[in-house]
Formats: structure tokens, sequence, C-alpha cells
């Protein structure tokens, strides 16, 4: 990946940014954004120097279209 401007960045209109807390050396938060007036997108992740946990859904007309029940666990060997 090449380096990134940042000052060149231009804010999402359609992402809300996510906010995360810390919490024991654990960080959880994410955030809820609307695609559309029919479409949501929801992120949540928890991570620490041991393991992310990454939870991601998407809902048209509030059903769900994409997205899993159990978050998605990848842990660091």
């Amino acid at each position: 990946m090449k380096n990134v401007d940042y000052s060149k960045l231009e804010k999402s209109e359609k992402f809300n940014p996510a906010l995360y807390h810390e919490k024991d050396g654990i960080w959880e938060g994410g955030s809820t954004s609307q695609f559309s007036p029919v479409m949501t997108f929801k992120l949540w992740e928890k991570f620490s120097n041991n393991f992310l946990e990454i939870s991601e859904s998407m809902e048209v007309n509030g059903k769900r279209t994409f997205g899993y029940d159990e978050p998605i666990i990848y842990k660091r060997v």
C-alpha cells in the first residue's frame, strides 16, 4: 500500500466513524452507517494483542442481506 496524504482525504457521507473504547487491554467498538434510506451497514469489532473479532451486517428494509449470526474471530498464533 502506498503512503497516504491524510490532508487530501475527504469525509464520507455514507460512513459514520467507528468509535472504540479500551478496557483491560481490549478495544471494542464500531458504527452504524446508513448507505441509503433503506440500507444500513453495521460494524462491531473487538481486538487485543491476541485476537480480532469482527461482526458486520447489511440490512435492506430491516432484513439482513449480509452477515452472520456469530462474529468472525482471528487468533494470533
